[in-house]
């Protein structure tokens, strides 16, 4: 990954199988709106951290999408949404893993996640829960926490550097 002079973030094309991961755009919003529609995710404030999502594409069509809020040193993962026609391939776990690489490169070292059906497929790629109240300030402050994912989400964390946070559950 390499940050561009003009702030943004210049991020190198990967393949996953037949499909290649590259970052979205403005461009992308109605498709990722209607991804996260299919998924049942909130996708109104998308377009306020756009130049952190991940789109994995295939040929001209978008099979899956990630995104990440960076506030400082903590990071929000949310948005992930895979087409049902292409699950079962990988994408969701090369989305999943390119994300956590751009976090680190944009030096979060806590990284969380809100989940209302999957806190077993984040706690097999290291996440763990921790109460909602031990979120830290920073992610209370988001959208996603404080209004678009309803209260009983669960919250879960990674620690992806030194200098984590400890909370506990």
């Amino acid at each position: 990954m390499v940050y561009a002079g003009n702030g943004s973030i210049a991020m190198p094309a990967a393949r996953a199988g037949d499909f290649t991961l590259r970052r979205a755009s403005l461009d992308d919003i109605a498709t990722i709106a209607k991804l996260l529609d299919g998924a049942n995710l909130p996708h109104s404030d998308v377009a306020l951290h756009i130049r952190n999502f991940i789109l994995a594409v295939g040929g001209n069509r978008v099979a899956g999408v990630i995104g990440l809020e960076v506030h400082g040193r903590v990071g929000l993962m949310r948005s992930l949404a895979v087409d049902a026609g292409f699950r079962k391939q990988g994408i969701g776990d090369r989305l999943c893993q390119r994300l956590v690489e751009h976090a680190v490169r944009r030096e979060v070292r806590d990284l969380y996640v809100l989940t209302l059906d999957a806190e077993a497929y984040f706690a097999s790629r290291g996440f763990r829960c921790i109460g909602r109240s031990l979120a830290p300030d920073e992610i209370r402050a988001t959208r996603q926490f404080s209004s678009l994912c309803p209260n009983t989400a669960i919250l879960m964390v990674r620690f992806l550097g030194t200098g984590a946070a400890t909370a506990t559950a």
